[in-house]
């Protein structure tokens, strides 16, 4: 029974997707957008709103945002490890390039030809 609802609700969507798009002739872009506008509104609406519901109820909220600090050292040592994996590999696609490794080179040119 519930594939059957499964089944009819994936249903329902893609057929309600295709309407909006090819009948209606709705873009993706237009719809992102407008979809986008909405919750901004939404969100100024809500923050508006809770200033009047401070002002009424006398309930502080605290709207300081919490400070997150992050150690240097390790992320250092992860960009310095990161940066060096890169550069291998780098060194690599170039040594392949130049045709250093022959067996490589010609490897990835018939894959890629």
């Amino acid at each position: 029974m519930e594939d059957k609802k499964v089944s009819g609700g994936i249903l329902g969507g893609v057929s309600i997707i295709w309407f909006i798009f090819e009948v209606l002739e709705y873009h993706l872009l237009t719809l992102v957008c407008h979809n986008l506008i909405l919750k901004w509104a939404i969100l100024f609406l809500w923050s508006n709103a809770l200033a009047f519901i401070n002002i009424w109820c006398f309930i502080q909220i605290s709207t300081k945002n919490p400070k997150v600090l992050i150690p240097e050292k390790p992320i250092l040592e992860i960009v310095s490890s990161l940066r060096i994996e890169l550069n291998k590999g780098f060194a690599a696609i170039i040594d392949i390039g130049l045709g250093k490794h022959l067996k490589k080179f010609l490897f990835v040119k018939v894959i890629f030809d």
